[in-house]
């Protein structure tokens, strides 16, 4: 097996912890591909599970389909944008994580509670605009608002988490999601 072969079977295993930890989850995994010979991207529980069940797409930079089941995602944006602006990250995960939609409705922000929030102690960002992100100047806005960060939230829309690997953008999604989760039930 290939480098891009692994990394794809790495999508599918973060898509499955995702769905395991979330419930009825929508969404995306996605990864740089080596040799900017794209991006990845596995699709988070399909409503219409159906053939694309393992729907897996790869697109450039541009969000031009290269391979895969169906259209390039929507939300594209949010992954060609992200990784032409942050050379570091490597992987991105998109959800429409539900607790941390209600936090950030009620402009409650998800910071470092336990031991598995330490890294989101000054407090993860909150994009107030509720959008669909599908363009590039929605893209480049979500960039430049999660800044350094490992994740944020986009308001009254979902989450968006990013790491050097798939496994960090994935563990990043699923913590952000069970802090939101203590921060709710404590308040």
């Amino acid at each position: 097996m290939g480098e891009i072969d692994d990394l794809q079977n790495d999508l599918v295993t973060a898509s499955t912890i995702i769905e395991w930890e979330f419930g009825d989850i929508i969404g995306h995994v996605g990864v740089r591909l080596p040799n900017e010979e794209g991006i990845a991207v596995k699709m988070l529980r399909v409503p219409q599970a159906s053939a694309a069940e393992n729907w897996m797409m790869r697109f450039d930079l541009e969000g031009n389909k290269i391979s895969g089941e169906g259209t390039v995602p929507g939300e594209a944006a949010i992954y060609t944008r992200i990784f032409k602006a942050k050379p570091d990250v490597n992987a991105i995960v998109h959800a429409h994580a539900n607790m941390c939609i209600v936090l950030g409705l009620a402009d409650v922000p998800i910071n470092g509670v336990h031991l598995a929030s330490a890294k989101f102690a000054d407090g993860l960002p909150l994009y107030p605009i509720p959008t669909y992100v599908s363009d590039d100047e929605d893209g480049d806005a979500i960039a430049r608002t999660l800044g350094d960060a490992p994740g944020m939230t986009i308001n009254g829309h979902g989450i968006v988490t990013v790491g050097k690997n798939i496994d960090e953008a994935c563990f990043n999604a699923v913590y952000m999601e069970r802090t939101a989760k203590i921060i709710q039930a404590a308040r």
